[in-house]
C-alpha cells in the first residue's frame, strides 16, 4: 500500500460554462489568505503561474501563464472537447480549501468553460482565525508594561480621535520578560516565544531577569487567546551559548545588533526554533520537540539540542560584516534580513531549510534619503557606528536596522527598517520606514519606485521632503492621516518597529508613533495595495518611539483532504479528460487504528472532502464533511471505500473493479489499493494547514470471464542418440529431442509439465513456470531425454493449475545406439589469489585459489567429474561435479579450487568416475607461501564522556585502526573485536571485496574504544581464517573528565559547632546548573544533612571535621567544611558564697543555688567537711539539721557535660563552737 505524504501545490476550484461555446478555457488564480476556497474582495490574483490543459489521450494540448491580475486563457483548443486542467503554484504553496462547488485540484472541463479558478495559500501565512490576538512590545520609558495585546475586534477606524488610549490587555512587564524584539507562535499551540532586545540603554530596553540570552515563552490559551502565564524557556548562556559581542564595531559598550538574540521563527511542524545569535551572526537551530510548557524547566532544550548554522560570507557579499536581525519562514525557505554594517545596505538572504543552502534574494542600496525625527527629512543612510551617535536631526546619519521581512499575498517582500541609534540611546523619537517590493515572474524582487510597486500605485499622502524615499517617494503612509477625506498628513516619519502581514486582508500591521491620531503610540494597519492607513489602536498616550516588536496569536489553520472517485474508461490508472465521476459512493476516513472518524458520499461529480474546518461545520453536505475534530496535522490516517468489491459491493460500484493503482503521480492517478473487499489509501497529513486533494479512487468495468485453457498440439523433433556410456543397450540408451507445445489461454500461475513413459530416467527437462514459457501461446522444451528402444511411447503435456488442460501424444521410435569413447585432453589451473590463514609465510597452511578448466570429449552420461592429487588442499569443497551439471559437452571449470602454496611442485588429476580409464594427470608448478595479518596500529584520539561525567563504564575515545596483512582473502570479512571495543559498537566489519585487490592494509576509521584506564585487547580476524586472529593491546586511556564551571559554596568554611550544642547551617551553591545534590563526609554524630537543600542540623555528640559537597545537574562539584569542637566546661557559680555560718547546737538551714550551665541544666550536689548533725540534699543542694560539732564545710555543685565532663562550682560555710552566754547570778 502506498503511503501519501501531503506536499503538492496544485488546485481546482469552481467551474462555470459560457453561454456560447468557444475554443478556449479561462479563469483566475488567487491567493486565498483565509483558506476558505473563495476569492474574497480583499484577496488578490496571483501572476506568473503555469496553467496547462491535457486532452483525453493525456497529451499536452495547451499551456499559458497567469497575468498580473491572476487571469488566464487557454486558447487553440478543440471546440467542445473535454480537457484536464492543471495549475502549478508558487514553490512551497498549497491548494486552498475546496469552495464554490468544485471538487479537486485537477479540473475536468469542456472547452469553453469560464471561471475555472484556483486558489493557493502558504500554510504558515494563513490567518484562519476571524478574531486573532495581536501582541506588541513597548519601550519601558514610554509604557508601564512591556507586552500588550488586543483583538481585531478592538481595532479603531482611522478617523478615531478620542480616546487616545484604546481598550487592550496589559500582559507582561519588562522586569519579567524584557522588551521583546521578536515574537513567534509555536505551530499547533497558543504558546508565544519571545526574545528580548539587547541594548546598552537598559533603562528603556531592559533584557529582563535572565539577561540577553533569554528565551521567554507565554501561554495565550485563555478565552479569545488571552494571556494566561509566562515562563523562561531557557537562558542560552546557561547551556554554553555565547551571545556576547564577539565582533564588536568599537571598543565602547557593545551596541544593539552586536549581541543578544533576534528573529524567532518556528519550523512548519513546530519541532525546531530558529533564532539569530547577533553576538556571532550565526543562526541557531534548536530542537524543541520535547517542549512541554506545563513541565518547564524539565523539558527546556539543552546544549545537545542546538545546532549553529553559519551564513556564508560569499552569499551575503558584505563589504563589512553582515548583521542579521530577523527571520521569516516562507514556503520552503527561511528568509534572513540584515544589513552590511559598513555600508548600511539592507540584504535579504534565503536558506533552504532542508539543504541549509543559502542564496541572496534582495539587496537594497541606500540611494535615497530618510528622516531622523518625526518631522523633516533629507538625511542620508549609512553604516553602523561604534558610537556615540550623532542625533542631530540635520547632521546625523540614519543607521538601518531591519526589524522584519514579511510577505504579502502576492509573495512580495515588505521590509521594516528602524534607526539603530534609537535603541542605543533613546535620545529622541527617531523613527524608521517601511518599504515594499514586487515579486517578478522570475522570482526576483524589485524595490518600490516613486510610490509605484508592480501593478500597485500608492494613494498615500506623505509630506515628503524632496529626495526622500525610493525614487523620490514613499509607497506606505509615513505620517498620520485622520481627517475623513484622507487629504493631508501630520508629521513625516512615525514607524517605530515590528511588522506583520495579515493574509487575505491586504493589510500589514506595525508599531507607530501616532498610529491613527496624535499624541499616542500603538499599532497601525495599512493596505499594501495602496499604502493607506485603514485602522489601528492606541496603546499609550505619548508621542514617542515605543513599539519594538509586533506579533500575533491565532488558532491553527484547518486542513482538508479528499478528491474524487471516477470511472477509468481506458483502464490506464490515470484521470483523463472526459472520464466521469462516480456518484453515491461511500468513502470513510479512518484513524491509524482503523476506527472510522467520518463518512462521506460522493456527489454527482464523484467528489468527496474531509475537513477539520470548524467554521464551516454548519455547511457540511453528504459529500463535503467539515468540522472533523479528529483530523489533525502530522498524523497518519486511512481513506477507505468499504465494499468496493466482493459479495457486499456498494450499489454505486456494481459492475466495477479497482483500477490500476499508483500509475501516474498522486494528482492524476488512482491511489486506492485492494484490502480484502475495500479500496484503501494510507495518508500522512503534513504541517498545520496543509491541504491535499490527491486521494483518488479509479474503477473499471468488470472484465468478462477469460476463455478456457486449451493445449492444441505437441511436436517432437528427435536429435542425437546417446548410449549412456555403455555399448548398444535398449534398456538404458536415450536420444535428445526438442518438444514444442502449442496452447491457448493458459492459467496465470503454475507450470507446464511433460510426463509419461517416453521420458528417460535421467531426464531433467520436463517443467517450466507459466510466466517463463517461450511465448504466450507456445513453449519448446530443449534437450528432453527420451528412451531409445525402437518402440513407440507416449507423453502428456498439461498445466499444473488446470490438470484438465492437457494433451496426450506419441513419440517416435528410435534405435538403441553407441557413442565414441571418453577422453580428457587438457587440464588448466592458473594461479589466483593467495590466503595465508593469518600466519606469516607458513607453507604448512597457506594456499592459493585457482579456476581449473577440464577439456574432454565423449563424456559418460552418469557419475561425476572429479579432481584429485597432492596439489589440492584438504578439505576442498569444489573438486567434484555431477556429469549432468557440467558446463558443456567438451569442457567444465571448477571455480575457487584451493591449491597448496608451499614452494613445491605437485600433481593434479581429473577423472570421470563412471569411466575410471578416462583420466588425465598434470604437474602443478610451485607457488610460494603467502602471509596474513601482521600488525595492528592505532593512535588514541579525542575522548568522549558519552554525555555523562567521567565514567569508565561508558566513556570512549576514537581511534583510526590500521590492520596490516600481506594478502586479502577471497571471501568473508575482516573484523575488529575484543575487550577494547566500546559496548555501543562491539564489532567493526568490512567485507573482503571492499578491500582493494593487492592491498596490504585496511584502516577502520573512528573506532570507538573504551576509555577506562586499562590496556584492553584488540583483535583483528579474517573470518575466512578464524583460527588465526591477531591481537594487540589498545592504549590505556583514562575516563573522560568533564570541564566544569567554577562552582562555589558559601560560607566557606561553615560556622563551627560544639559538642552538645544545637547546630544549624544553610550553605548555598553558586555557579553550577541546578538542581544540586548535597552530601557530607565525616559528619559528626548527631548531625544530619538534607540532600535537597544542603541544610545541616542537629546536636553534635562528638567532635570532628566534615566536608560538605554540592553536586550540580552536570555532576560538577564544589565543597565547604565544618568543624565541631570539644565541649568546654562553663564556670559554675554557687551562691551565696560563702554560705551563712552556723553554730553548734543551733538549728541550721541554707539553700544554695548553682548557675553557669545554662537553661534547665541539672546539677548534683556534694559536700566535704560537713559537720555532724547536718544533712545535704544531693539533688537540690539544700542544707539542714543541728550541727553537733564545729568546722568548715565546702558545698560542691557538679554539672555533667555531654561527654561525661565534670564541671563544678563551690561555696563554703563555718559552724562555730557553742559559746556559753553570759550568766548573771542575782543574790537576793
Amino acid at each position: 500500500m502506498k503511503s501519501h505524504l501531503i506536499t503538492l501545490s496544485a488546485c481546482v476550484l469552481g467551474v462555470a460554462f459560457a453561454s456560447t461555446a468557444r475554443a478556449d478555457i479561462s479563469g483566475t488564480t488567487f491567493f486565498d489568505g483565509n483558506n476558505n476556497g473563495l476569492m474574497d474582495p480583499t484577496e488578490i490574483g496571483l501572476s506568473g503561474l503555469a496553467v496547462r490543459a491535457y486532452d483525453a489521450s493525456g497529451g499536452l494540448a495547451g499551456t499559458t501563464t497567469t497575468g498580473v491580475s491572476g487571469a488566464y486563457t487557454l486558447t487553440g483548443l478543440s471546440l467542445a472537447a473535454p480537457y484536464r486542467v492543471e495549475f502549478e503554484g508558487v514553490l512551497g504553496s498549497y491548494p486552498s480549501a475546496v469552495g464554490g462547488g468544485s471538487a479537486s485540484k485537477v479540473q475536468f472541463v469542456v472547452d469553453g468553460a469560464t471561471a475555472v479558478d484556483c486558489g493557493f495559500y502558504m500554510p504558515g501565512q494563513v490567518m484562519a482565525d476571524l478574531n486573532p490576538r495581536y501582541v506588541a512590545s513597548c519601550d519601558a520609558s514610554a509604557a508601564t508594561v512591556s507586552v500588550a495585546s488586543w483583538l481585531t475586534s478592538q481595532l479603531k477606524p482611522r478617523t478615531t480621535t478620542t480616546p487616545v488610549i484604546h481598550p487592550h490587555s496589559d500582559d507582561m512587564l519588562s522586569s519579567q520578560v524584557g522588551v521583546p524584539l521578536s515574537f513567534a507562535q509555536k505551530p499547533g499551540t497558543k504558546l508565544l516565544t519571545m526574545t528580548p532586545l539587547a541594548s546598552p540603554s537598559t533603562a528603556n530596553f531592559g533584557p529582563g531577569p535572565s539577561g540577553p540570552s533569554a528565551i521567554y515563552i507565554a501561554d495565550y490559551s485563555g478565552v479569545d487567546s488571552a494571556f494566561v502565564s509566562r515562563k523562561l524557556l531557557v537562558a542560552l548562556s546557561s547551556i554554553g551559548v555565547d551571545v556576547t559581542a564577539q565582533f564588536p564595531i568599537g571598543t565602547l559598550q557593545p551596541r544593539t545588533g552586536e549581541y543578544g538574540l533576534a528573529g524567532a521563527e518556528y519550523s512548519k511542524d513546530g519541532n525546531e526554533l530558529y533564532l539569530i545569535n547577533m553576538g556571532n551572526g550565526k543562526i541557531l537551530k534548536i530542537d524543541v520537540s520535547a517542549l512541554d510548557y506545563a513541565l518547564l524547566p524539565a523539558t527546556a532544550p539543552t546544549a545537545g539540542d542546538i545546532t549553529e548554522i553559519t551564513i556564508p560570507t560569499s552569499v551575503s557579499a558584505a563589504l563589512g560584516r553582515y548583521r542579521p536581525t530577523t527571520l521569516n519562514l516562507y514556503g520552503e525557505d527561511l528568509y534572513v534580513g540584515g544589513v552590511d554594517d559598513l555600508t548600511g545596505e539592507v540584504k535579504v538572504l534565503a536558506m533552504n531549510v532542508d539543504t541549509q543552502v543559502f542564496r541572496q534574494v534582495f539587496n537594497m542600496p541606500l540611494n535615497f534619503d530618510v528622516g531622523l525625527g518625526i518631522n523633516g527629512g533629507g538625511r542620508p543612510q549609512g553604516g553602523w557606528t561604534a558610537g556615540p551617535d550623532n542625533t542631530n536631526l540635520t547632521t546625523g546619519i540614519f543607521q538601518p536596522f531591519v526589524t522584519n521581512v514579511v510577505f504579502d499575498d502576492t509573495g512580495s517582500m515588505i521590509i521594516g527598517v528602524t534607526n539603530r541609534m534609537v535603541y542605543n540611546q533613546n535620545s529622541s523619537s527617531q523613527p524608521g520606514y517601511v518599504v515594499r517590493t514586487w515579486r517578478e515572474e522570475d522570482g526576483t524582487y524589485t524595490l518600490e519606485n516613486n510610490k509605484i510597486s508592480g501593478p500597485f500605485t500608492s494613494t498615500a499622502v506623505n509630506s515628503n521632503v524632496a529626495g526622500d524615499g525610493p525614487g523620490g517617494g514613499w509607497f506606505f503612509q509615513n505620517g498620520v492621516v485622520y481627517n475623513a477625506g484622507y487629504t493631508s498628513a501630520t508629521h513625516t516619519y512615525l514607524y517605530s518597529g515590528g511588522l506583520l502581514a495579515i493574509p487575505g486582508s491586504n493589510e500589514i500591521v506595525g508599531g507607530y508613533i501616532d498610529p491613527i491620531y496624535i499624541n499616542q503610540f500603538g499599532a497601525r494597519h495599512m493596505d499594501w495595495t495602496n499604502g493607506r492607513i485603514t485602522q489601528g489602536i492606541g496603546l499609550g498616550g505619548a508621542k514617542t518611539f515605543a513599539i519594538v516588536g509586533v506579533g500575533a496569536v491565532s488558532d491553527p489553520g484547518p486542513i482538508e483532504i479528499g478528491n474524487r472517485v471516477w470511472k477509468d474508461l481506458d483502464g490506464n490508472g490515470r484521470q483523463d479528460a472526459g472520464e466521469p465521476g462516480i456518484a453515491n459512493v461511500t468513502v470513510e476516513l479512518l484513524d491509524a487504528t482503523s476506527a472510522v472518524l467520518e463518512t462521506a458520499t460522493t456527489d454527482a461529480d464523484g467528489a468527496y472532502i474531509f475537513s477539520s474546518d470548524a467554521l464551516r461545520a454548519a455547511s457540511s453536505t453528504t459529500s463535503h464533511r467539515y468540522g472533523i475534530s479528529g483530523l489533525s496535522w502530522g498524523t497518519d490516517y486511512f481513506v477507505r471505500i468499504p465494499n468496493a468489491t466482493g459479495g457486499s459491493q456498494q450499489t454505486a460500484l456494481s459492475g466495477f473493479s479497482l483500477a490500476l493503482a499508483n500509475a501516474a503521480g498522486d494528482q492524476r492517478d488512482s491511489d486506492g489499493t485492494a484490502s480484502v473487499d475495500a479500496s484503501l489509501v494510507a495518508v500522512s497529513t503534513g504541517a498545520i494547514g496543509e491541504n491535499s486533494h490527491d486521494f483518488d479512487f479509479g474503477f473499471i468495468d468488470v472484465a468478462p470471464a477469460p476463455p478456457a485453457c486449451e493445449v492444441l498440439t505437441a511436436n517432437v523433433l528427435a536429435q542425437s542418440c546417446d548410449d549412456n556410456g555403455t555399448p548398444t543397450d535398449p534398456a538404458d540408451d536415450f536420444y535428445l529431442a526438442d518438444i514444442t507445445v502449442d496452447f491457448l489461454n493458459p492459467p496465470a500461475t503454475g507450470t507446464l509439465d511433460l510426463t509419461g513413459p517416453a521420458l528417460h530416467p535421467s531426464n531433467t527437462v520436463s517443467s517450466v513456470a507459466v510466466g517463463s514459457t517461450t511465448s504466450a501461446t507456445s513453449h519448446t522444451f530443449i534437450g528432453v531425454r527420451l528412451i531409445a528402444n525402437n518402440a513407440a511411447s507416449t507423453l502428456t503435456a498439461a498445466f499444473s493449475a488446470e490438470p484438465g488442460c492437457a494433451y496426450n501424444f506419441a513419440t517416435p521410435k528410435v534405435q538403441a545406439c553407441s557413442n565414441p569413447p571418453c577422453s580428457i585432453t587438457a587440464l588448466s589451473a592458473p594461479v589466483g589469489e593467495c590466503s595465508s590463514a593469518n600466519t606469516a609465510g607458513n607453507p604448512a597452511d597457506d594456499f592459493y585459489y585457482s579456476n581449473v578448466t577440464v577439456t574432454f570429449s565423449g563424456a559418460p552420461l552418469s557419475g561425476y567429474l572429479e579432481l584429485t592429487g597432492d596439489a589440492l588442499v584438504t578439505p576442498n569443497t569444489v573438486t567434484i561435479m555431477p556429469v549432468s551439471n557440467l558446463d558443456g559437452p567438451t569442457s567444465h571449470t571448477f571455480y575457487n579450487v584451493r591449491f597448496v602454496a608451499d614452494a613445491a611442485v605437485h600433481n593434479l588429476t581429473a577423472t570421470f568416475t563412471a569411466d575410471p580409464a578416462c583420466t588425465l594427470s598434470v604437474p602443478i608448478a610451485a607457488v610460494d607461501p603467502c602471509s596474513g595479518i601482521t600488525a595492528i596500529n592505532l593512535t588514541a584520539g579525542p575522548c568522549n564522556d558519552n554525555g555523562t561525567p567521567a565514567d569508565g563504564a561508558d566513556d570512549y575515545y576514537l581511534a583510526d585502526v590500521t590492520v596490516e596483512f600481506l594478502s586479502r582473502p577471497l571471501s568473508g570479512n575482516l573484523t575488529l573485536t575484543g575487550p577494547a571495543m566500546h559496548a555501543s559498537v562491539s564489532t567493526r566489519t568490512v567485507t573482503y571485496n571492499a578491500i582493494p585487490v593487492g592491498a596490504t592494509s585496511y584502516i577502520f576509521t573512528a573506532v570507538k574504544l573504551k576509555a577506562n584506564g586499562l590496556a584492553n585487547n584488540l583483535t583483528a580476524t579474517f573470518t575466512q581464517d578464524p583460527a588465526f586472529p591477531f591481537t594487540v593491546q589498545a592504549p590505556a586511556v583514562d575516563e573522560c573528565v568533564e570541564v566544569c564551571p567554577a562552582i562555589t559554596v558559601t560560607p566557606d568554611p561553615l560556622s563551627s559547632g560544639t559538642v552538645g550544642t544545637a547546630y544549624s547551617a544553610s550553605p548555598v551553591a553558586i555557579g553550577g546548573t541546578a538542581p544540586y545534590t548535597w552530601t557530607a563526609t565525616g559528619l559528626p554524630a548527631g548531625l544530619s544533612i538534607d540532600s535537597g537543600t544542603g541544610v545541616i542540623s542537629g546536636t553534635p555528640t562528638a567532635t570532628g571535621s566534615a566536608t560538605i559537597t554540592a553536586t550540580d545537574a552536570n555532576a560538577c562539584e564544589a565543597t565547604t567544611s565544618l568543624t565541631v569542637n570539644p565541649f568546654s566546661c562553663p564556670v559554675i557559680t554557687v551562691t551565696p558564697d560563702p554560705l551563712p555560718d552556723g553554730t553548734v547546737g543551733t538549728a541550721y538551714s541554707a539553700s544554695p543555688t548553682a548557675s553557669g550551665a545554662g537553661g534547665s541544666a541539672s546539677y548534683t550536689w556534694s559536700a566535704t567537711g560537713l559537720p555532724a548533725g547536718l544533712l545535704l540534699n544531693t539533688s537540690t543542694g539544700g542544707l539542714s539539721g543541728v550541727p553537733t560539732e564545729d568546722g568548715v564545710a565546702t558545698v560542691v555543685a557538679t554539672f555533667t557535660g555531654p561527654g561525661g565532663e565534670q564541671c563544678q562550682g563551690s561555696s563554703t560555710f563555718t559552724v562555730q563552737p557553742f559559746c556559753c552566754p553570759p550568766i548573771s547570778v542575782v543574790v537576793p
